[in-house]
């Protein structure tokens, strides 16, 4: 095997982050939603339903300059990667990319051990096929499959914690004791809900839909004919990246016991916030509400749901007293002790006290003596928190000894 530094990526819903083990922060981050283009001639003229194919299409991954024209695809699906339908190839052709990128001429991935961060709900099946996919196609050396609630706890300097991932697709809460992950449980208002629920919030305020940067830029006698050229998949990604933006500017979690009546809120100074089309909306209590969604205070209904894929949209301090309920009782204490928040979901300000304080008011209905304490790393390092462990972990001296090699997966196969 190389001596060489092992290559960590980490393939989330919304980003892929990809750096060298040791490091402390990724080389590369791309956007997982790529927009798709034949080679030859149009897509108008492919099958339905449509199956991406290295051979025939390739990927866009600067979406700001792609046509409006060009339809997004995205490799994970409910919440996981899915490889099937051609998802196996656009997976490898983003990857490729992003390999590109990280090394230039220096170097290839095949000169490289690969620690990839799978998702801790991922089966066996799709595990067995990552692997094929990395030796057989991708042609790395020697692979590792981290868990990545396993690699956020690593992050934070613990091996056992339960992790609250609020990713783009969905929140999981993963229980992990002494480095091993528990049963997963998820739910489906992620960081691509909470944009959303932000936007309708802001169209509400505006009185109008509110135009995605690429529309504003254009001339109001002319948006009729660019909205009708625009596939539906482009248009309401850039109207999303619009929410996630205000989101981020303006999004506050309350604190607990939040009512939008009290008195403290209704005073709150409001907040003059100009959209892409440079329209003015003024944004009081609402900048709580994308917050409540999260926590079960505001009602969600089936129709308003991402994906429906994972049920019912549990509040995220009930995911985590049933992760840890489900474990072993002499685990819960330790488990509470050290409630990790992680993904760029997690970076709302307000949100760390608010979920100690919300778990706690549960728990203590019960087991009065139990206190529950949320380790944040700061914004940066939460965005990227599993791709951090991964990185640690792959450049401890001994962790040679993890790897699967070429040789032993031809021998052994990836089982």
């Amino acid at each position: 095997m190389s001596d060489l530094n092992a290559t960590v990526v980490d393939f989330g819903s919304s980003s892929l982050k990809v750096g060298h083990s040791g490091d402390a922060t990724p080389r590369v981050f791309l956007n997982s939603s790529v927009g798709v283009k034949a080679k030859n001639g149009s897509l108008k003229n492919e099958d339905d339903p449509f199956i991406f194919s290295s051979r025939k299409h390739d990927i866009i991954t600067d979406l700001t300059s792609a046509p409006v024209s060009t339809p997004l695809m995205n490799p994970y699906n409910g919440g996981d990667l899915d490889l099937r339908n051609g998802g196996d190839s656009l997976m490898v052709k983003v990857f490729d990319l992003s390999m590109n990128q990280m090394f230039q001429e220096s170097s290839s991935a095949s000169e490289h051990p690969l620690l990839f961060i799978d998702r801790c709900t991922a089966s066996p099946e799709q595990r067995t096929k990552l692997a094929e996919i990395f030796f057989e196609t991708c042609k790395v050396p020697a692979l590792y499959l981290g868990r990545d609630a396993v690699m956020s706890c690593y992050a934070c300097g613990k091996s056992t914690g339960v992790v609250v991932n609020i990713g783009g697709s969905s929140t999981t809460v993963t229980p992990v004791f002494e480095g091993w992950a528990e049963d997963s449980i998820r739910s489906p208002v992620g960081g691509n809900f909470m944009d959303d629920h932000f936007l309708s919030i802001l169209d509400k305020k505006a009185g109008k839909p509110v135009l995605p940067s690429y529309l504003a830029k254009v001339d109001s006698s002319k948006r009729s004919k660019v909205i009708n050229d625009a596939d539906s998949s482009y248009h309401a990604y850039m109207r999303m990246v619009a929410g996630r933006y205000a989101k981020e500017m303006l999004a506050k979690v309350a604190s607990f016991g939040y009512s939008p009546t009290s008195a403290s809120h209704e005073t709150l100074i409001k907040q003059t916030y100009s959209l892409p089309d440079g329209t003015s909306v003024d944004i009081g209590t609402e900048r709580y509400e994308t917050g409540e969604v999260l926590f079960g205070r505001e009602s969600i209904t089936r129709s308003q749901l991402v994906d429906d894929t994972f049920g019912s949209a549990d509040p995220v301090q009930n995911l985590v007293c049933d992760a840890v309920f489900a474990c072993p009782r002499d685990q819960q204490a330790s488990l509470l002790s050290t409630v990790i928040l992680s993904g760029g979901g997690s970076c709302v300000p307000g949100i760390v006290d608010r979920l100690r304080l919300e778990t706690e008011n549960i728990i203590h209905a019960h087991t009065p003596g139990w206190r529950v304490k949320v380790l944040a790393p700061g914004t940066t390092e939460r965005r990227i928190c599993s791709w951090l462990g991964g990185s640690i972990v792959a450049s401890l001296s001994g962790f040679s000894e993890n790897w699967m090699t070429k040789k032993e997966y031809e021998e052994q196969g990836a089982a």
